[in-house]
C-alpha cells in the first residue's frame, strides 16, 4: 500500500516541487534505476540488469491544498476514511488563511498519529513557540527553505517508516491488550466442567476476531463433533460436519483457506479446534496475538484434565479409606442378620414341624362321631388361626429378607473390589480382538434376538494388558449399553489400531445419557439406575487409566451412546 503524504503550501511552485520530488512518474523512478545500475555495472563490474526491478520503497501516495483549513479537511476526511496521511508538510505563512501554527494546532486534534513539518523561509518563528503551541515534539520537525531535494527524500522515507512502525506498535499494544483480557477473562471464569472452558474459550475467540458464524467442534476417531456453533443455521451445521475435510481439524497452527480459519486447540489427548467464516482481511500482528491466546488456551484445557484426575484420585482415596471402615463396621452385623434369619427359618420349620405331627395325632387319635366336641377344636384350631398360611409367609419373608442380605454381600464385594486396587496388572501381550470375542460369548444370551450387533474389528490388534481387566471394562459397557436399550436395539463395536495406540468404540442406539448426568457417569457411587451401584464405569475408567489410556463418551438424547476407549500398544 502506498504512504499517503500531504503537503500544505500557498505557493504553487512550491507544491510542484513536492511533486517532482515525492510522485515522480514510474518511468521515471525507472529510469532513474537503470541509469544508476548502468553507473554500478562500469564501476563494480555487475550486472546492469539485476538491477532493473522497479522498487516502489519511493513511491507515495501526494495530495496538497494551498490553504490551511483545505488542508486540514482533507486530513481529517482521510482519517474518518480510515486511510490516514502519514506525514504533513506545512508551510507557516499562507495567507489570508490559517498560518501553518494554526494548521497544526487543528490537525493535532483530528490526528495525533501524524508526523508534521513545518517548513518556512523565515526565521521570525522560533522553534520553542511552535513545539509550545503545535504539542507532541517527538513528532514535529523543523525545516528551512529552500529545501534540497534529497533532504525531502530521506524525511519522507524516515518519516513513514516510523508512522508504519508506530502504528503496528499501536495496533500490536491494542491486540495484545485484548487477549490478555480473553485470557483473563477464561483463568478467572467460574468454570465447572472441562465443556465450560472449551465454551467460554470459544466465546473469548469469537469476541477476539469478531466472527459472526464459527463452530468449536472436536475430531473423535475421524468424526467431527460439533460442541458449540454461533450464527451457523442447523442445515449449515449438517454440511459442514458432513463435508468437513478430517486433515483440517488435525493442524497444528492457525491456518486460513478461502474465507474459513481453522483454529486449533490441540493437547495430546483430542484435536479440539475453531472454524469460522471470515467476513474481513486478518492481519498478521493480529495473528501472531492470538496464537498467545490458543497456547493459553490449550495450557488450560490440558490443565482442567490434570486437575480433574487428580480431584478424581483424591475423590477414590476417600471412597476407598471409607469403603474400608464401612465394610469393617457393616460385616458384622450383616452377619448377625444372615444367621438370625436362619435360625429363625429352623424355627419356624421346627415349629410348624411339630405342629403338623400333633394335629395329625390328635386327628388319628379322635373320633369325630365319639368325641365330636374335641374333634371340633381341633378343627377349629385349624381354621382360625391359619398356622399354615402363617407359616408360608414367613418362608416367603425369609426369601425377601435372604436376597436382601446376598444384595448388600454383593455390593459389598463390589466396594471392596473397588477399593482394592489391584497392586499390579499382570501385563502381557494380549490380542484385543479375543477378548472383544470372549465377552460376546459371555453375554451372548443376554443380547438374544433383538438386539443386532454391528462388528468391524480388525485382526491384528495386540497390546501389552491386563486382559482379564479390559474383558472387565468391555462386559461392563457392553451389558450397560444393552440395558440401556431394553434389550431392544442396535449394537456398533468398533476397534481400530491408530500410530501407537488401539482404539475401541462400543455405540448403542439407545436413548442417550442426559447432559445434566454425563460429567458425573464416571464418579464411584453415581448411578441413574434404581438398583444400580455407582460402581461399575468408576471402576472402567480407573482400569483404562491403569493402563495408561483414556475413556470418554459422546452422548445425545434419542441418538444413543458411545464409548472410546483409547489403549496404548505399549
Amino acid at each position: 500500500m502506498q504512504k499517503r503524504i500531504i503537503a500544505i503550501d500557498d505557493e504553487d511552485s512550491i507544491l510542484d516541487a513536492y511533486k517532482t520530488i515525492l510522485a515522480p512518474h514510474k518511468q521515471e523512478i525507472f529510469a532513474l534505476q537503470n541509469h544508476a545500475a548502468g553507473l554500478e555495472a562500469e564501476l563494480f563490474g555487475e550486472l546492469a540488469d539485476s538491477k532493473l526491478n522497479y522498487d516502489d520503497e519511493y513511491e507515495y501516495e501526494l495530495k496538497t491544498a494551498t490553504q490551511g483549513e483545505e488542508g486540514f479537511k482533507l486530513i481529517k476526511e482521510a482519517k474518518e476514511m480510515g486511510e490516514p496521511f502519514s506525514i504533513a508538510f506545512i508551510d507557516v505563512r499562507m495567507p489570508p488563511g490559517w498560518d501553518g501554527i494554526k494548521t497544526s494546532q487543528m490537525i493535532r486534534q483530528v490526528d495525533d498519529a501524524i508526523e508534521i513539518v513545518i517548513v518556512t523561509a523565515y526565521s521570525d518563528k522560533d522553534r520553542n513557540e511552535i513545539v509550545e503551541k503545535v504539542g507532541m515534539p517527538e513528532k514535529l520537525l523543523y525545516l528551512k527553505k529552500p529545501f534540497d531535494s534529497e533532504e525531502i527524500k530521506q524525511l519522507a522515507l524516515s518519516l513513514t517508516k516510523k508512522w508504519e512502525l508506530e502504528k503496528k506498535a499501536k495496533k500490536y499494544t491494542e491486540y495484545l491488550e485484548k487477549v490478555l483480557i480473553s485470557i483473563k477473562n477464561i483463568k478467572t471464569h467460574d468454570i465447572l466442567s472441562e465443556k465450560d472452558i472449551t465454551s467460554s474459550i470459544f466465546n473469548e475467540i469469537c469476541m477476539f476476531l469478531d466472527f459472526k458464524k464459527s463452530i468449536i467442534a472436536k475430531n473423535i476417531d475421524g468424526e467431527i463433533i460439533i460442541q458449540e456453533s454461533k450464527g451457523f443455521a442447523k442445515d449449515e451445521l449438517d454440511l459442514i460436519v458432513k463435508n468437513f475435510p478430517i486433515e483440517y481439524s488435525l493442524k497444528d497452527s492457525i491456518f486460513i483457506m478461502d474465507k474459513n480459519i481453522i483454529i486449533p486447540l490441540k493437547d495430546k489427548h483430542e484435536n479440539i479446534f475453531v472454524f469460522a467464516e471470515v467476513e474481513s482481511f486478518i492481519d498478521d500482528t493480529k495473528l501472531q496475538i492470538l496464537n498467545l491466546l490458543t497456547e493459553a488456551s490449550v495450557e488450560l484445557i490440558s490443565l482442567s484434565k490434570k486437575q480433574k484426575i487428580c480431584l478424581r484420585n483424591e475423590k477414590m482415596a476417600t471412597v476407598g479409606q471409607m469403603a474400608t471402615a464401612i465394610l469393617h463396621e457393616v460385616n458384622n452385623p450383616i452377619q448377625t442378620i444372615s444367621g438370625t434369619i436362619d435360625i429363625s427359618k429352623l424355627y419356624a420349620d421346627s415349629l410348624f414341624k411339630n405342629y403338623n405331627k400333633i394335629i395329625t395325632s390328635l386327628k388319628e387319635s379322635v373320633n369325630k362321631e365319639t368325641s365330636p366336641e374335641i374333634y371340633d377344636i381341633i378343627s377349629t384350631i385349624e381354621t382360625q388361626f391359619k398356622v399354615k398360611e402363617i407359616y408360608d409367609k414367613i418362608r416367603n419373608t425369609y426369601k425377601v429378607l435372604n436376597t436382601a442380605v446376598e444384595r448388600v454381600r454383593r455390593l459389598m464385594e463390589k466396594v471392596r473390589n473397588f477399593s482394592k486396587k489391584k497392586e499390579k496388572l499382570d501385563l502381557r501381550l494380549n490380542s484385543i480382538k479375543d477378548a472383544l470375542d470372549k465377552t460376546f460369548e459371555l453375554v451372548n444370551s443376554t443380547l438374544k434376538n433383538n438386539v443386532v450387533v454391528h462388528k468391524d474389528i480388525d485382526d491384528d490388534l495386540f497390546a501389552l494388558c491386563d486382559i482379564d481387566s479390559l474383558n472387565q471394562v468391555f462386559l461392563n459397557i457392553i451389558l450397560n449399553a444393552v440395558q440401556a436399550m431394553k434389550n431392544k436395539g442396535e449394537l456398533w463395536i468398533s476397534a481400530k489400531k491408530k500410530l501407537k495406540n488401539i482404539i475401541i468404540s462400543i455405540k448403542d442406539s439407545g436413548p442417550g445419557i442426559p447432559e445434566s448426568h454425563k460429567n458425573f457417569i464416571f464418579d464411584a457411587f453415581y448411578s441413574t439406575k434404581p438398583e444400580g451401584t455407582g460402581l461399575g464405569l468408576s471402576i472402567v475408567k480407573r482400569i483404562v487409566e491403569e493402563h495408561k489410556g483414556t475413556i470418554h463418551v459422546d452422548s445425545e438424547n434419542n441418538k444413543g451412546t458411545v464409548f472410546y476407549i483409547e489403549i496404548p500398544i505399549k
